[in-house]
């Protein structure tokens, strides 16, 4: 027969993007917020389960080649103390392909980025579901652009994030 049932869940993340030198972007998030996911199974019956509060560093640097971007980048996460690290070239306008390790796997996306939100869509092979378990994520979001301090100051970004793992 085997367990039936359903989960619904949440979450909010904040994070801030920093812009130096044109080339060089150094970011944070706090991810889960607020975050839980509400249980119903034919086993356990309904409860909540709340999801910790984590955090994510990163730094980025921003090149060109063949008047392409290429941006190498790396990350620390809070949550099993992991580094990734990977690299994205700008193919078209707004249009990014990605590659690179995340939790000791390897992974490849696209992107689409204008000067008001973006889209993600990476396929990490992770087996965190099993043999075939392969996870599918789709990020969304708003870039809200900051007032600067001075004139010469280079624009800072603050980003809202929604993430959805499938």
């Amino acid at each position: 027969a085997g367990v039936k049932g359903n989960v619904v869940g949440y979450g909010i993340d904040l994070g801030v993007l920093l812009n130096f030198f044109s080339r060089l972007r150094v970011g944070f998030v706090l991810k889960n917020i607020t975050a839980q996911l509400n249980w119903n199974s034919s086993v356990s019956g309904s409860y909540k389960e709340i999801i910790p509060l984590t955090y994510r560093g990163g730094i980025a640097f921003q090149t060109s080649l063949l008047n392409r971007s290429i941006t190498l980048a790396g990350e620390f996460n809070s949550a099993g103390n992991k580094l990734s690290y990977g690299i994205e070239l700008e193919t078209i306008k707004s249009l990014f392909l990605r590659g690179g390790i995340f939790n000791n796997n390897p992974t490849a996306g696209f992107g689409i980025n204008t000067k008001y939100w973006y889209l993600d869509f990476a396929l990490n092979a992770d087996n965190v579901l099993g043999p075939t378990g392969d996870t599918f994520r789709i990020s969304a979001g708003v870039n809200i652009p900051l007032p600067a301090e001075e004139p010469e100051t280079k624009r800072r970004k603050m980003r809202l994030h929604s993430e959805t793992p499938r």
